[in-house]
């Protein structure tokens, strides 16, 4: 969901001021509120805020994967910061600031964006705040497929061979 919002929105900004060169634009948010607004929601729901609905399922790998091993734990963990990074630079640099003075006449989303925004923004934060919604009707699914693997005749788990070597690596 947050990467078609953040998709969708660039498309949506690039049509308007005719190019995709970050180094182009600046100061848009003054021009375009509900762009970057929209923007924003949808970088932040890729980085797993809280109350949005990254944040349920990001969590769940994190904790499953420092059970497991706590140096990919870490690593998990600065996925996640560069992953901030990425999102929050390229906003502030196409959003905050001054305005060129040729976006001032842009326009912001009309009707019909609206309309294909609003729903994506809408199940961002329905899955945010409600993320049962989803976890409760995968459940079943979920211990199927660890019951099924768990009596299956099948190779050591990914996270058993490679946790400790990985592990080793890292306090050598």
């Amino acid at each position: 969901l947050s990467i078609a919002g953040l998709y969708l929105v660039t498309g949506f900004l690039a049509r308007r001021t005719s190019t995709v060169q970050i180094s182009e634009l600046g100061g848009m948010a003054r021009v375009l509120p509900l762009v970057a607004g929209t923007w924003l929601v949808s970088g932040l729901a890729s980085i797993a805020l809280p109350g949005l609905s990254g944040f349920v399922p990001e969590w769940m790998v994190l904790t499953g994967t420092f059970s497991q091993s706590v140096a990919l734990g870490v690593v998990a963990v600065l996925g996640v910061i560069i992953a901030a990074v990425y999102v929050l630079l390229p906003y502030q640099r196409v959003f905050t600031g001054a305005p060129a003075a040729d976006r001032v006449g842009s326009t912001d989303l009309d009707g019909r964006e609206k309309l294909v925004l609003v729903p994506v923004i809408a199940a961002m934060l329905a899955l945010g705040l409600a993320p049962a919604l989803l976890t409760d009707s995968l459940e079943s699914v979920a211990d199927q497929v660890s019951t099924t693997m768990s009596q299956a005749d099948v190779p050591v788990a990914a996270s058993a061979v490679v946790a400790p070597t990985f592990s080793e690596g890292i306090t050598k």
